[in-house]
């Protein structure tokens, strides 16, 4: 690290792995278009955006944190064919899923399955974490455990998970919770209570 830099710990989550740093929205739509995910963001909330995405990807996971600057909503196609967990490290996400809707914060993850109607919306200067697995990564995961193949689909049913946090970084570090703990690393996921969404729910198309 050269001489002046910020200490390692005082920088944001996954800073030296960004895919994507951009205030255009046409730019922003179009990389997350690649990621087989829908993007939308009203006109009159365009000068806010500051689409910043860093993330790291491992034999069929991807982890990843995301902030938009702007309030946005995020589509994944139905090709797509992995789980998610969503977390929230700052700000509010509403996680549409299926006929459910939930509000996640830091401490309250919403987790997703593949080839159901997904929609995320966040507030303005909200971020996320999240975590993907492949379904044939989860397949095969699950297979060794039960010592033996599936033989229907997993779906993992609405739900919204309570989080219990112990991390690396310093309370009060950029993109995390100020509570977090400066030693040890680790999430607790836990089921939880979902809540409703506290804003009005747009339909996303029709925020251009």
């Amino acid at each position: 690290m050269q001489s002046g830099s910020p200490p390692l710990l005082d920088w944001p989550l996954l800073e030296w792995h960004k895919v994507l740093d951009s205030r255009d929205a046409e730019e922003t739509r179009a990389f997350l278009n690649t990621m087989a995910f829908r993007f939308d963001l009203a006109a009159r909330d365009a000068a806010q955006l500051d689409a910043r995405v860093s993330g790291i990807y491992l034999p069929g996971i991807y982890i990843g944190r995301a902030q938009y600057g702007a309030p946005v909503a995020l589509e994944p196609s139905r090709i797509r064919n992995d789980y998610w967990v969503h977390l929230p490290i700052q700000g509010m996400w509403e996680a549409a899923i299926g006929q459910r809707s939930f509000v996640c914060d830091n401490r309250h993850a919403a987790v997703s399955s593949p080839r159901r109607e997904v929609m995320l919306r966040c507030s303005a200067g909200a971020a996320r974490l999240s975590l993907s697995v492949t379904s044939e990564a989860l397949k095969r995961q699950l297979a060794a455990l039960l010592g033996e193949p599936l033989v229907e689909p997993l779906v993992f049913a609405p739900v919204v998970l309570d989080v219990a946090w112990s991390g690396v970084l310093a309370p009060g570090a950029p993109g995390v919770p100020p509570w977090a703990a400066s030693s040890g690393v680790g999430l607790v996921f836990t089921p939880g209570t979902p809540v409703a969404p506290p804003w009005e729910t747009r339909h996303p198309h029709s925020s251009h």
